[in-house]
């Protein structure tokens, strides 16, 4: 029987076409498996990436928020320096009033006010340019007023 070689041909194909099966339906299950590890990894990235995707978003709206916020305090407060206080004008108002009435009840006063208000107008103008304002800068203000020039007074 084993003689012929007709039978001998397809038992050796059986057996080719049988360990050709098997490696065939392993290669599958190989290939279902890769592909669902696969499709779980995607699914995981995907997830990851929505999650960071709303996590940025929210960064950029807290950051938008702070800037608005930010600029708005800058706003303020350049509003507030630059308008002076309640209690400033006040003050000032009471200064101009008291000035007013020492005006009109001292003869000499007017003369001697507007003389005083020119020098010390003169000297605001010296401190603003000049070498004392880097000295008031640089030294305590005692040594800064014994450096201050003396006028002599006859």
């Amino acid at each position: 029987m084993m003689n012929n070689p007709w039978i001998t041909f397809f038992i050796g194909l059986g057996i080719g076409l049988l360990i050709a099966l098997i490696l065939f339906v392993l290669r599958l299950r190989d290939r279902n498996l890769h592909r669902k590890e696969q499709n779980g990894l995607r699914k995981i990235v995907s997830q990851k990436m929505d999650i960071e995707a709303e996590s940025l978003m929210a960064m950029r709206a807290d950051i938008k928020k702070v800037k608005e916020e930010n600029e708005n305090l800058r706003i303020s407060l350049n509003t507030l320096s630059q308008n002076p206080s309640k209690k400033e004008i006040l003050q000032l108002e009471i200064y101009q009033r008291a000035l007013d009435k020492l005006s009109v009840m001292s003869p000499g006063f007017a003369p001697a006010w507007q003389t005083a208000l020119q020098e010390v107008e003169a000297e605001i103008e010296e401190a603003k340019t000049g070498i004392r304002p880097l000295l008031r800068k640089l030294m305590p203000k005692k040594i800064v007023s014994a450096t201050k020039p003396k006028e002599i007074t006859q």
